[in-house]
């Protein structure tokens, strides 16, 4: 749900009269509209808060998340008394995937009204997506008499618990789940997820096609069941999975990596170029993304591209011994022998700290993990 700063007048008399024209054209729908009055109110009163919190709600309608986050926080720095900025902000932050950054606003507004269910129920959600398994139970099983319907929030909950070793509250939920949605395509969605965790791709497959026979624009279910077919090694299928997918849902950035890497099975290094960099734009931490763009550029012998694309992965896989391999092969190719040496001892430094149990399994090379992602 957005906040619209409806209710809050404008002191100028024309203000007030634009401020009014902007609630009307926002609720109709013109968001053109509505902008161009909006604006003409921060103009006119400066100190509008207000102005600037509907100017967020209409970037927000058109899913322009960071142009969504810079009117919003003018608005809360002008009107710090109004908690529902603080929710849109972290509603911003969550559709754009800094679920870190949503946490605090979440947790903000809950300080200041400690029943908003909405902000309760995102909060549990972004500790789940960051890993806060206990945090996500602690906070979502209070919701249980108001959630206990929603197949999402049992989904979420049961997973959570079963993360954080809390056997009865998994049970609770994925029995209360079964009870809710059997049969229904949320249902077989999670179940066809649940099968790939379990990498039983078989059985994931048959459960993501019911899901999409029965509700074709799903979100994320093309998604899921383009990954099982990619376990499959069925890389033409998975193309046509994931764009349907990216036709329901163009902001998904695990869509295009994972469209990237089946263009590249299919040897279309152009379409996977293009998919990996429609990636890398909604996410700038995907190091898959940059790690399939790497790729490409080394086979077509553009090897400073490609070392650009292995430093951007690296900084986001620090303790990677792939990729300073993969460093150190593109720094050979540049005839940068003594940097190419380095990056090999690195790596071989880090792969033997791997061996001795010392470091966590190298992520560097393993596909984008979508698995928490959760249909809206």
């Amino acid at each position: 749900m957005l906040l619209c700063a409806g209710q809050w007048p404008a002191p100028d008399e024309n203000a007030a009269t634009a401020f009014r024209l902007g609630v009307t054209a926002l609720a109709a729908g013109d968001l053109d509209q509505a902008e161009h009055d909006f604006r003409l109110v921060a103009r006119l009163d400066p100190s509008s808060g207000s102005a600037h919190a509907n100017l967020g709600v209409v970037q927000m309608r058109r899913r322009n998340w960071d142009g969504a986050l810079a009117e919003l926080k003018k608005a809360s720095a002008l009107s710090p008394q109004m908690v529902g900025i603080r929710l849109n902000i972290g509603l911003a932050y969550y559709h754009k995937g800094d679920f870190s950054a949503a946490i605090s606003e979440f947790a903000t507004v809950l300080q200041h009204d400690n029943d908003s269910i909405q902000a309760r129920y995102l909060l549990g959600l972004c500790y789940f997506f960051t890993g806060g398994y206990k945090p996500a139970v602690d906070t979502l099983a209070g919701l249980w008499d108001q959630q206990s319907g929603n197949l999402t929030y049992l989904y979420v909950l049961g997973s959570a618990a079963n993360k954080a070793k809390d056997t009865a509250l998994e049970l609770k939920a994925f029995q209360r789940m079964a009870e809710v949605g059997e049969g229904s395509p949320l249902f077989l969605l999670y179940s066809g997820k649940a099968a790939l965790g379990k990498q039983d791709f078989t059985a994931a497959e048959r459960e993501l096609r019911a899901a999409v026979a029965a509700q074709p624009r799903l979100p994320m279910a093309h998604y899921f069941l383009a990954r099982a077919l990619s376990e499959q090694h069925r890389p033409q299928e998975a193309r046509e999975q994931l764009l349907e997918d990216i036709a329901i849902e163009p902001d998904v950035p695990w869509s295009y990596d994972e469209l990237g890497r089946a263009c590249l099975e299919l040897g279309l290094s152009v379409e996977a170029e293009a998919a990996f960099r429609q990636a890398v734009e909604r996410d700038k931490t995907l190091s898959t993304a940059y790690l399939g763009l790497a790729g490409i550029y080394r086979d077509a012998g553009r090897y400073q591209e490609e070392l650009g694309m292995l430093d951007r992965a690296g900084s986001l896989q620090a303790h990677s011994a792939s990729i300073h391999f993969m460093r150190g092969k593109a720094l050979m190719n540049l005839h940068q022998t003594e940097r190419a040496r380095e990056e090999f001892r690195i790596a071989s430094r880090l792969q033997r700290t791997y061996y001795d149990g010392l470091a966590q399994p190298d992520a560097g090379i393993q596909a984008a993990e979508a698995q928490t992602a959760i249909p809206e």
